[in-house]
C-alpha cells in the first residue's frame, strides 16, 4: 500500500487519495468547511437548572400578589421600587391608605387621613422637639436634628394625600405645591377640603364613591 500522508488525528499511515483515515475515521482529504469547524468548536450550552417546585410556586404566588394589588389600588409605581415598599415599617393596609400617590381620594377620607397624620406626626416632632429643649446640651442638639427626618417622614404621606385628592378633583397632583407659597396653601387647603370631586371615572382612575353618591 503506497502512503504519502499520515493522519493528523491519530498519527496512523493513510493511502494517497483517501478521504478518511482507516484507522480513526478521520477527515483527511480536502479542509472542513467554516461551519464544520465551527460546529466542532461550539460549546454545548449548559441547561439551566429548576428551581424546586415549592420555590416555583412561591414566586409565582408572590408576581400574582403584586399584580393583583397593583390593579385594585393603581399602585404600579410601587412595582418599581420594591425594595423600599417592602422595608416601609407599616401594614398593607396603611401603606395603601397613605403611601401611594396613584388613584383619588375622596373629602372625608381625605380630612380623616389628614387629622391621623396631623395628630400622629405633629405629636411625635412636638414630643421629640420638647425633649430636645429640656435637655439640652450635646444630647438636646442631636434630638433637635432628629426632628427633621421626622418632619419629612411625615410629611411623605401627607403630600401622597393631597395629590390623591386633587386627583378626585380631577386636576394634576402637582399643585400640592401650593402647600409651600404662604397664602396661596391657604387658600388651596380649603378648597380640596370642601370641594367636591368628579362624578364618575377621571383620568386619574375610579370615582371612590362609585355607588354610594
Amino acid at each position: 500500500m503506497s502512503t504519502n500522508n499520515f493522519c493528523p488525528n491519530c498519527g496512523k499511515p493513510i493511502q494517497a487519495g483517501a478521504v478518511f483515515c482507516g484507522e480513526c475515521g478521520f477527515k483527511v482529504n480536502g479542509e472542513q468547511s467554516a461551519a464544520e469547524m465551527q460546529k466542532d468548536i461550539q460549546p454545548v450550552p449548559q441547561q439551566q437548572p429548576e428551581l424546586p417546585l415549592m420555590q416555583q410556586q412561591q414566586q409565582q404566588q408572590f408576581t400574582s400578589q403584586q399584580q393583583v394589588y397593583a390593579a385594585q389600588t393603581g399602585t404600579a409605581e410601587w412595582s418599581t421600587f420594591p425594595q423600599i415598599y417592602d422595608k416601609l415599617p407599616f401594614s398593607e393596609e396603611t401603606k395603601k391608605k397613605y403611601f401611594t400617590y396613584r388613584g383619588r381620594l375622596n373629602r372625608w377620607a381625605y380630612f380623616c387621613r389628614a387629622v391621623v397624620v396631623a395628630i400622629v406626626g405633629g405629636l411625635s416632632v412636638a414630643v421629640l422637639a420638647g425633649a430636645a429643649i429640656g435637655i439640652g446640651g450635646g444630647l438636646g442638639v442631636l434630638l433637635g436634628i432628629l426632628c427633621i427626618p421626622l418632619y419629612i417622614a411625615v410629611m411623605v404621606p401627607a403630600i401622597m394625600l393631597q395629590v390623591r385628592r386633587w386627583h378626585d378633583l380631577d386636576k394634576t397632583g402637582w399643585l400640592v405645591l401650593t402647600t409651600f407659597i404662604p397664602y396661596v396653601n391657604f387658600a388651596t387647603g380649603l378648597y380640596i377640603l370642601f370641594a367636591s370631586g368628579t362624578i364618575g371615572p377621571n383620568q386619574y382612575g375610579e370615582d371612590p364613591l362609585q355607588g354610594r353618591r
